[in-house]
């Protein structure tokens, strides 16, 4: 053994260049490998964290605007959801619809108190469902009540921060009075803050901003919690069901699709899961090419070295060397390469992924006041890059054993001829 790690050593300082460059090829195929999967567990990661908390069971339907003529009315109509379609949801879908609930949202409105202000803020005015359907967690107090929207009660459930900014603490401010625009409100709740979003927003009974704000029977969105439509050809049947019983109350074609825009979490759920799939497997893709590259260059560089050693490898032969020992050689080569080069492209992986987690991971982008968490956590297990690692010393071995062989079979006299 001491032999042949001395042959192996004395063959590879010979060639220091080629040896460096066969190394590279085996460090940067590995390096490349191992920041490709730290930037698709980076997306991939970033897609779960911002739909990690959607309930997708869930279908909410919005206005739109007609795109076919119908019972004499042009297309181009915008269609507006009203109280109709609340109850149309609750009666005829018993079993599909657990709860329905119902927004209608007035913006760009001034809170007081106590010398106070906070500007820019949107009321939503919703039913008690709303709650349920948007997994929202009341810290104090508590949330909308029928008798609030049958009373049509002016009370509001404020967001922890902005309690904070009118009242100087969010525990001050339940049961004290907001003034919203001229018109005093009772706070009856604390609901907690989303740290995915900035947007300035408090909720109200849905008939109160209806009446106050002169919306009239107006709905913004519809929010549906179903249940047993969980895969696309249920969404489909029931979307289709649901748009024809709203064709009806607002007079558009059934199979109008652009009349009411109807979206469900199940099947956007479904879509994220698919697209992380494909961006995991794009990206291990990606990187085997990259390993494979590095691979190819070790098996041409030793071809290469079997060649240009012809003449060694027939006096070896000539003065009793077995074929099975230049085989161990060139493959023994083949190996301490691979596993050399292929720990430093390892390790510059594992230092850069840390580099990009550190200075660009867990980015945060915000528009429109809506915040989101993006390029979370871009590094790669401990464990995956072990294994890429001895996948690349393992193919390392198979692409030195081809022309390890070619060594073995060499004839003494013709190598002799050749030099």
């Amino acid at each position: 053994m001491f032999d042949l790690i001395h042959e192996v050593w004395a063959a590879i300082s010979r060639n220091r260049l080629r040896t460096l460059a066969t190394g590279f090829a085996v460090s940067s195929g590995l390096f490349l490998a191992i920041v490709l999967q730290g930037a698709s567990n980076g997306l991939i990661h970033t897609m779960d964290n911002n739909i990690g908390d959607l309930s997708l069971d869930i279908t909410l339907v919005a206005p739109g605007r007609t795109s076919q003529a119908f019972d004499g009315m042009k297309e181009g109509r915008t269609v507006q959801l009203d109280n109709r379609d609340l109850r149309m949801a609750e009666t005829k879908y018993p079993t599909q619809v657990l709860t329905a609930g119902a927004i209608v949202s007035q913006g760009g409105l001034t809170f007081a108190a106590e010398q106070r202000s906070v500007l820019g803020i949107t009321l939503y005015g919703c039913t008690e469902e709303v709650s349920v359907v948007n997994n929202l967690v009341i810290r104090q107090g508590r949330f909308i009540t029928q008798t609030d929207l049958r009373e049509e009660r002016k009370v509001v459930v404020l967001m922890e921060r902005n309690a904070k900014s009118l009242f100087g603490r969010a525990d001050r401010a339940l049961d004290r009075w907001v003034n919203i625009n001229g018109i005093m409100f009772k706070v009856i709740g604390l609901c907690k803050d989303d740290s995915k979003s900035q947007r300035m927003i408090a909720y109200a009974p849905f008939t109160t901003v209806q009446h106050i704000f002169q919306k009239g029977q107006n709905i913004d969105v519809l929010q549906l919690k179903t249940s047993g439509v969980n895969t696309l050809d249920e969404h489909q049947a029931f979307a289709a069901s649901l748009r024809r019983s709203m064709g009806e109350i607002h007079r558009f074609h059934p199979e109008d699709k652009s009349a009411v825009v109807i979206q469900d979490t199940d099947t956007a759920g479904e879509t994220f899961s698919t697209a992380e799939r494909i961006i995991h497997i794009a990206f291990w893709v990606l990187g085997i090419l990259t390993l494979l590259s590095g691979i190819t260059g070790v098996s041409n560089i030793m071809l290469i070295s079997v060649k240009e050693r012809t003449h060694e490898f027939g006096i070896r032969r000539a003065i009793g060397a077995k074929p099975r020992h230049l085989i161990s050689m060139v493959i023994a080569e083949s190996v301490l390469i691979t596993s050399f080069f292929g720990y430093l492209g390892m390790v510059g992986g594992i230092v850069f992924t840390e580099w990009m987690d550190a200075s660009r991971g867990n980015q945060v982008f915000e528009l429109a006041g809506q915040r989101m968490d993006y390029f979370i956590d871009p590094t790669v297990g401990m464990d995956v890059c072990i294994e890429a690692t001895l996948l690349m010393i393992a193919a390392g071995a198979v692409a030195g054993f081809i022309p390890a062989r070619r060594a073995a079979h060499i004839k003494p006299i013709e190598a002799l001829r050749e030099a």
